[in-house]
């Protein structure tokens, strides 16, 4: 549920620029307080900060941006906030761009899907009035670059530039010039995608840009704007939906919004998206008489209400100026609020309607009264939305004060004190978000001294923080017969595993802190090793966690789950990119933790992480660019692969190893690497091994990936039948020659081998621990650092001579097999010199028969076959 409310009325001078130009003057702790005489401070410097504007962060938290004219110039500034109200950046805050304006216009902030704060001002640090757009990470560094990305040439007037975040990953930016609204749309790299420009024989400029929300949304975008020329000429708004390519959806022209009377000079309404491809705006027109309309446009383009908009009261005898507007989809309702006045202007109030899907007045045709007619001077009204109830604020200039009521649907007060007192430390460009259906905050600049505030408000109207309701823990986990990876998704301490998981082998259970220690009792948060006697379905009722705060050793840890779904948020970079694993009979990388699992995560060092909501697309949550199901094409583009398959009777068990390549071929970005970088190596380790009688395949290392063309699989209770599939890498332009020798060893112990080609697929033998697999090499692929000459004499008995040149000093094996596989002697195995070596093979003991004579040196295997006669 979202809401965005209307900007105040900007009463400028008479020639255009003066038109448009407004003329408005290290981490600290500073969370949220219930305290209204102490209010959150977003940034207290020397000097005016003005303009605040809030957008909420995907990843949790909130972004505020202002111009601090701190050292002059209104230089454009960017703070980050937790969800707590906590800054994450200096107490300054982020200088974005450092200006030499005396005085400012209004500028644009959206945050994209993974939570980079995009701003767009006017910017004079390149020499003339240029529109800059700049994209900022959560860690306050700049992907586009310090400077930004310039989107027009300074040749022009320019100014109140918006920007939009839209769903295909793009970015829109629109601004006002030169009697028109330019639009430009970059990629999320900042490439120019389209451009196009919106003219109106009146002339036109942007009044508020929004992406379109709807669930199938494909990179749309929504433009209000309004018509202007001078003073004589009517304001009135225009409205526009563009594609994802630029092409209007909404006619060729925008739709005209008003067909009579006239903004005030000056007032730029916003709206608010409908979460369903349209829009609802609210606003009030000066000219014939201060009337405020509501209008809702569906993704179609066609205008809900009456055309030029629906009066939000008819009382004739009042004024009424100032809306503020939210909407609930769930049932399809919008709410308004407004400053009602008297008919000379003396006095004003609050008042407030509902509008129906019909179009309907369900508050009354003059609405309902909130705050009755007075002298005292009321303005800024915000709306927003709190478990599908609306909230209104506004604040009374002749108090100061800051108040806040929650309306039930029926008009009815929801709060027992009807208003909540938030602030009295004056106030200028009041900005509301809704942070979720359970919190609304407030910014405003503060009008004493011109510093930047933020207050919280709850559901049930209190200040501060506050954990939200807890509804409790009610939920049913399926586990495997043999060892899980568990915790407790409720508030628990001490408690007996036995007694929670009725079927769990007593003395099974194991923590892990660099090694694996016994446990008697389990606690929330922490992951354990348990042992199932059977398979089993366990429920869970008890209270929510509330501590999703992991605290994380160097290496290896078993990460208890959460009471809900969440992903990783890793601000300190600890966690290695893909190495968060569950397990499931065996080990599976993911990016969610579910409730009443645990996880092995691999960290670069010790600190803190925390457990967000999962769905929350965001960087900093440890996940590769590309989703699990592409890496493996990805990587079979470039390197050779085996799939192990193992099953059991709880299910089908794989795992695919990666070798023969090079990650250098591996698209740049595929694991967040840089150009001409590759990944952490840590990225391809697997976690410990699970608890004995459990299936395991992993290559020497603990590694799923290597860049050799030979190795070593490790398994571990082998037991259920086991295949294994070659593939060749798909750059391959040799996969029909590409052959593999595969030895299975128990131990000492060889219970055979195998050849296998690009797509065959063989039977591992069971109770098989390691299986050797290296690269045949044809006498004519065979590179001239290795030969092995053919036996002298052949066929012979009882012994013959085998010759091999090396071009190099290698570590040299040469060995014995029969047609079968099996290891007959292992001839050579030791360091050897460059140059010509023979050694004599005596097989007096031996019955005759063909056998294989294997020499591996220098990365490199070659086979020949030698005949023993009677």
């Amino acid at each position: 549920m979202k809401t965005t409310n209307t900007r105040p009325a900007w009463i400028l001078a008479c020639i255009l620029p003066m038109f448009l130009q407004l003329g408005i003057h290290s981490h600290v702790v500073a969370q949220f307080t219930d305290n209204p005489a102490l209010n959150t401070p977003v940034v207290t410097s020397t000097g005016e900060q003005a303009q605040p504007k809030i957008a909420a962060n995907p990843n949790g938290g909130f972004y505020v941006s202002w111009f601090d004219n701190s050292s002059g110039g209104y230089d454009m500034y960017l703070q980050r906030m937790d969800s707590d109200g906590n800054r994450l950046w200096d107490v300054a805050g982020l200088q974005v761009a450092d200006r030499t304006y005396s005085s400012t216009v209004d500028y644009g902030l959206d945050v994209d899907a993974t939570g980079n704060a995009l701003l767009t001002f006017r910017d004079d640090r390149t020499g003339g009035d240029k529109i800059t757009v700049t994209k900022v990470a959560p860690d306050g560094s700049f992907p586009w670059g310090s400077e930004g990305i310039q989107l027009s040439d300074g040749l022009n007037f320019v100014a109140n530039p918006g920007v939009a975040a839209v769903s295909d990953g793009s970015v829109v930016v629109a601004w006002f010039e030169d009697g028109a609204v330019p639009v430009v749309s970059l990629s999320a790299n900042g490439d120019l995608k389209w451009e196009k420009t919106i003219t109106d024989p009146l002339g036109i400029a942007l009044s508020d840009i929004k992406a379109s929300d709807a669930p199938d949304a494909q990179g749309e975008v929504l433009l209000l704007m309004r018509t202007f020329g001078g003073f004589t000429t009517p304001g009135r708004l225009r409205a526009q939906k563009l594609d994802a390519s630029g092409n209007s959806l909404w006619g060729d022209t925008p739709i005209p919004v008003m067909t009579a009377g006239s903004l005030q000079f000056g007032n730029f309404p916003d709206f608010i998206t409908d979460q369903a491809g349209g829009m609802v705006i609210a606003w009030y027109q000066s000219f014939p008489t201060l009337q405020t309309y509501l209008q809702r446009i569906d993704a179609s383009g066609s205008q809900l209400y009456q055309e030029g908009g629906l009066p939000l009261s008819q009382n004739s005898s009042q004024l009424r100026v100032d809306p503020g507007v939210t909407y609930d989809p769930e049932t399809d309702q919008v709410y308004a609020f407004w400053v009602e006045l008297s008919s000379t202007q003396s006095q004003n109030g609050i008042y407030a309607q509902r509008v129906d899907a019909s179009g309907s007045r369900v508050w009354g045709n003059n609405g309902l009264t909130l705050v009755e007619l007075g002298a005292e001077d009321l303005q800024q009204v915000r709306a927003g939305l709190l478990q599908g109830e609306p909230t209104v604020s506004y604040v009374n200039n002749s108090t100061p004060s800051l108040q806040t009521a929650r309306l039930t649907a029926d008009g009815s007060f929801a709060w027992s004190s009807e208003f909540v007192f938030l602030s009295g430390n004056g106030f200028s460009r009041l900005q509301k978000l809704n942070a979720s259906e359970l919190e609304n905050i407030l910014v405003w600049q503060a009008g004493t001294d011109s510093d930047i505030y933020a207050q919280n408000i709850n559901y049930e109207g209190k200040l501060g923080l506050f954990d939200g309701p807890d509804t409790g823990v009610e939920l049913s986990v399926s586990y495997n017969d043999a060892w899980n990876l568990v915790s407790l998704p409720m508030e628990s301490s001490g408690a007996l595993p036995g007694d929670i998981f009725p079927v769990s082998v007593p003395g099974s259970l194991f923590s892990y802190d660099g090694a694996y220690s016994q446990e008697s009792s389990m606690s929330s948060s922490i992951g354990y090793w348990l042992n199932f006697s059977e398979a089993t379905v366990t429920p869970f009722t008890g209270e929510s966690l509330q501590q999703n705060e992991r605290t994380l050793l160097s290496g290896w840890n078993i990460v208890g789950a959460a009471s809900t779904p969440v992903q990783i948020f890793d601000t300190g970079n600890l966690v290695v990119p893909g190495t968060t694993y569950g397990f499931n009979g065996n080990y599976t990388a993911t990016e969610t933790l579910e409730p009443g699992y645990a996880y092995w995560v691999r960290t670069t060092g010790a600190g803190v992480v925390d457990l967000v909501p999962a769905g929350l697309a965001q960087q900093n949550v440890k996940k590769q660019h590309v989703s699990s199901k592409d890496l493996k094409e990805i990587l079979g583009h470039s390197f050779d692969q085996f799939e192990l398959k193992a099953e059991s009777a709880t299910g089908t068990f794989s795992q695919t190893f990666f070798f023969n390549g090079s990650l250098r071929d591996v698209p740049t970005g595929t694991f967040s690497n840089a150009p001409g970088e590759v990944p952490n190596p840590l990225r391809f380790t697997l976690p410990p091994r699970p608890p004995s009688g459990s299936f395991d395949s992993r290559l020497s290392g603990d590694r799923w990936l290597t860049e050799q063309s030979g190795g070593t699989i490790h398994l571990q209770n082998n037991s259920a039948p086991v295949t294994l599939t070659f593939t060749v890498k798909s750059a391959s332009s040799s996969a029909d020659s590409s052959v593999y020798r595969l030895t299975f060893l128990d131990g000492p112990k060889t219970l055979g081998s195998a050849t296998v080609r690009n797509g065959d697929t063989t039977d591992i033998p069971q109770g098989a621990e390691q299986i050797l697999f290296d690269q045949e090499i044809t006498s004519e692929e065979m590179p001239a650092m290795i030969e092995l000459l053919q036996n002298v004499p052949n066929p012979f008995n009882p012994s013959t001579q085998i010759s091999f040149r090396l071009s190099e000093a290698s570590y040299t094996v040469l060995d014995v097999y029969s047609l079968t596989g099996q290891h007959i002697k292992t001839l050579i195995q030791q360091p050897l010199q460059q140059g010509m070596h023979s050694v004599r093979f005596d097989a007096s003991d031996m019955a005759s028969g063909i056998y294989l004579y294997r020499l591996q040196a220098s990365g490199h295997v070659v086979t020949k076959k030698m005949i023993l006669i009677e």
